[in-house]
């Protein structure tokens, strides 16, 4: 398989691991919807600008989106985030901005949900 088909197939499995749509990842990755529509279909491959927003919007590594994989190092030897270009996100934060807009609804509400009820206990422990 080659290197463009690979990264069709790996951008088209980030979207479903997303529940994106090609219209949801084009305003996220700020790229116009044709030009998504281009790079499923492999009319047009992507620039490493537009491979690197991709990636951010999908929450992947660009490496692996250009269809290699990535040698993720040892332990400790690089600084915190290095993939990413920032502070390595705690696990909730990354499952949570994988899910679609209704779902991230649904789950603050349930967290505002928690809150409140942890409060409650916490007044009747006092």
């Amino acid at each position: 398989m080659e290197k463009d088909d690979i990264r069709i197939a790996r951008l088209k499995e980030a979207l479903r691991n997303t529940d994106m749509t090609a219209r949801d990842l084009a305003a996220k990755a700020n790229i116009s919807e044709a030009s998504i529509s281009r790079y499923l279909s492999g009319k047009l491959s992507p620039k490493l600008d537009s491979i690197q927003a991709l990636a951010k919007a999908l929450n992947v590594d660009p490496v692996w989106l250009l269809g290699y994989d990535p040698v993720v190092p040892e332990k400790n030897t690089l600084p915190t985030g290095a993939f990413h270009g920032g502070i390595e996100k705690p696990d909730i934060l990354v499952q949570f901005e994988q899910l679609s807009d209704k779902n991230k609804d649904k789950a603050t509400s349930y967290i505002r949900f928690l809150i409140e009820t942890q409060k409650g206990d916490e007044d009747e422990q006092s």
